[in-house]
């Protein structure tokens, strides 16, 4: 950069370095002195000044210097100005003094007011402040050396850099960069700078800061990288989407206008948004920002975060369609957001590895609920404002936790292989339907089907697909749709319905059979339970039945904690392990059939109640119609105890015919009881009775008549010789 040359002189033995206290030995005085010194038949340099001293020891002192150096190949030059120069010959030393100043061929502009210069090394140092300025970059520094061999400057203290970025035709083509720090180092042949301690980047609305900045330039000097290295710090302030970033380190690329395309963060990175509105923060281990160019500025288009990243979307502003909006929590192995045009509304987001999504609302009361998605991948799309998710897809091992925030119920979990949800503004979600091996687990409940949709209105899961199953621990139920209503603990079942109770025990004893092991079955055109209560309602062509026995009715309910089945209308039982007399000490088992329009079966009081127009009951070859038929049953098993019948009793028996307002049996003697103002037997061979009260056998021919008075008399008929069995 800088060549002197003076024609050697001699010189004392000691040569004290330029900063030393030169001897005063003056020997000669030059006015306008100049000195042009060639190499090859080239011009080096020209050194001219108003007045150069020279003294004993060889040094030179010069007034108003200024120095041409020339480019040995085109020509060019470098040019010095000072207001006084000390030249130490010996040492190849000077040392320029006030208002120096150096401009350089390639237009670099430096002031200072002491600069040094050793020939031998071609270091430059200045240890007071310094100015420079070359085409778009200008600052100062307090102390700086320049090796020209290595090309490489050192700024040693409060560092203040400012780059203008320039578009093709010079013109300012952005915000200019002002950077700061405790000290620089440029490498020329590198072209890169670094920067060093407490490292603060500024651009109009925009801040970087780290321990350590190293800048990357083209052959423009313009920045095409940065990495900074140590409590990172990204801050943009642009009104309506500003945010910053935290990270170990960072890493930014820029455009040929210095407009920011991509970065970096690596390392403990938290970044989050500062406009204002709903917040939105994510902790990853790297998370990568793409940028896009916006007129002097740039705006982010998607970022990609890795390392197990966790993301955070606050809370909307509740308003009276939206007391209690929710805020979400998206966590994955890594996660990639793309924005919509302008940088400040996320478009969609895609969450892959073990993602999980948490929808917390904002008030804890009895009808919040947390809500947490499990799965491999998870795909969001955003409405167009406000960073609110409006549709959800999850694939691959879904899991949805749904649970109070306050224990008013159980947990629900449901899994599947996809599912997708659409949200409400409030960040609530609207809906979720689940496809594919669907399942559902809330406490003892539990439910497969092909798929399901919840609807959070009404907080109804809804069962579709081949065979949807309900169960519990007392019993499972399939059909076509499947309904559970999870707030009011209801469940409802339409076409096809099956239900298996797992044994007669599982029902609370609630149906009329009487294996206390076997399964009951019960199926019909649909049902509903209410589990809370533990009432089953089975209507349309309903049917019970335990192995040969069964019940039949249009609808039939049971009421565990009553123990007790109701069936109505087009009721028809079929009892098939009931025994009789068919002789003195001789029983057999005939089933007994019946058809009402209302039947009631109460365990506790062991009682079967027939009701309707007229309830038929047939067992073997024997007939009895009324309106009323109570059938008591023993304590155990379903053996006939007694049975009364009321209101228009009809009994037919072959070969006889008793009519009455009642009818008791009682099956320990074998007994019939048949009263009425108009109770009468009608014997086809012996005759007719009548009387307020009749008794007789069922194996006997015998009939007992109490008269008005309470005398019983005997009135013998020939015995009715019943069917032999074939």
């Amino acid at each position: 950069m800088i060549y002197l040359f003076v024609k050697p002189k001699a010189v004392a033995t000691k040569r004290p370095a330029v900063d030393q206290k030169l001897s005063g030995n003056l020997v000669t005085v030059v006015e306008n002195f100049r000195h042009l010194q060639t190499e090859g038949g080239r011009n080096r340099f020209l050194l001219s000044a108003a007045k150069d001293k020279i003294f004993a020891d060889g040094h030179h002192e010069l007034e108003n210097v200024q120095l041409e150096a020339y480019n040995g190949k085109d020509g060019q030059k470098n040019l010095i100005t000072a207001d006084s120069c000390i030249y130490d010959q010996s040492k190849a030393q000077v040392l320029f003094k006030n208002n120096v100043v150096v401009r350089t061929a390639d237009n670099l502009i430096v002031k200072t007011n002491s600069l040094s210069y050793d020939q031998a090394s071609e270091i430059v140092k200045s240890e007071e402040r310094v100015e420079f300025q070359r085409d778009n970059i200008s600052g100062t520094s307090i102390g700086a050396v320049y090796q020209e061999k290595a090309g490489h400057l050192a700024l040693i203290k409060d560092v203040d850099i400012t780059v203008q970025p320039k578009d093709a035709n010079g013109q300012a083509a952005s915000a200019p960069v002002n950077i700061k720090s405790n000290t620089a180092d440029y490498q020329k042949a590198a072209s890169i700078i670094d920067f060093i301690g407490n490292v603060v980047a500024m651009r109009s609305s925009d801040e970087m800061r780290a321990d350590n900045m190293k800048g990357f330039l083209d052959q423009q000097n313009r920045v095409t990288r940065v990495e900074a290295r140590g409590n990172s710090y990204l801050k943009s302030s642009e009104a309506g989407k500003a945010f910053d970033v935290k990270s170990r380190d960072m890493d930014l690329f820029f455009d040929s206008e210095q407009r920011l395309q991509r970065a970096v963060a690596i390392g403990e990175v938290f970044a989050q948004s500062l406009a204002e509105g709903p917040k939105r923060t994510i902790k990853a281990e790297t998370l990568e920002t793409i940028f896009v160019a916006a007129r002097q500025t740039s705006e982010i288009s998607q970022m990609k975060a890795d390392g197990r990243p966790v993301v955070k979307f606050g809370a909307p502003a509740p308003d009276a369609r939206n007391p209690n909006p929710a805020e979400r929590e998206l966590v994955a192995d890594n996660i990639k957001l793309d924005y919509y045009p302008g940088g400040k509304d996320i478009k969609t987001a895609e969450a892959t590895g073990n993602a999980v999504l948490t929808i917390t609302p904002t008030v804890v009361d009895e009808k919040a609920e947390r809500k947490t998605l499990h799965a491999k991948r998870f795909d969001l799309i955003f409405y167009d404002k406000g960073n609110l998710a409006r549709t959800f897809t999850a694939t691959d091992g879904v899991q949805l936790d749904i649970e109070p925030m306050k224990p008013v119920r159980p947990k629900r979990t449901t899994t599947s292989n996809r599912l997708v949800a659409n949200f409400a503004e409030s960040q609530d979600i609207v809906d979720v339907t689940q496809e594919g091996n669907f399942k559902y687990d809330e406490d003892d409940k539990h439910a497969t089907a092909d798929r399901a949709i919840y609807t959070e209105a009404d907080k109804v899961v809804r069962l579709r697909g081949s065979a949807p199953t309900v169960w519990d621990s007392s019993a499972r139920t399939q059909a076509q749709e499947i309904d559970i209503h999870s707030e009011s603990d209801e469940s409802y079942g339409r076409a096809k319905v099956r239900t298996t109770y797992y044994s007669k025990e599982t029902t609370g004893g609630a149906v009329p059979f009487s294996n206390s092991k076997s399964p009951i079955f019960i199926t019909a055109d649909e049902v509903k339970v209410l589990h809370k209560k533990g009432v089953a309602v089975y209507a349309g062509n309903a049917r019970a039945w335990q192995d040969e026995n069964y019940v039949k009715g249009d609808r039939i309910r049971l009421i565990k904690q009553d123990k007790q089945m109701i069936a109505i209308d087009n009721v028809s039982s079929g009892l098939y392990r009931i025994e009789r007399e068919v002789g003195k000490g001789r029983k057999e088992v005939v089933p007994v059939f019946v058809t009402a329009d209302r039947m009631t079966y109460n365990d506790s009081e062991r009682l079967i109640h027939y009701e309707g127009k007229v309830v038929h009951v047939r067992q073997g070859t024997e007939t009895l119609e009324a309106k009323n038929v109570d059938v008591f049953l023993q304590e155990k098993g379903n053996e006939i105890d007694r049975m009364i019948a009321t209101d228009n009793v009809v009994l037919t028996q072959p070969g006889r015919k008793a009519s009455g307002e009642r009818i008791e049996y009682i099956a320990e003697t074998d007994e019939i009881i048949l009263t009425g103002n108009l109770a009468r037997v009608e014997d086809m061979q012996k005759g007719t009775t009548t009387g307020r009260e009749l008794t007789f056998l069922r194996s006997d021919d015998k009939i007992f008549v109490q008269d008005q008075r309470g005398t019983r008399r005997v009135r013998s008929t020939h015995r009715i010789e019943r069917e032999k069995k074939s």
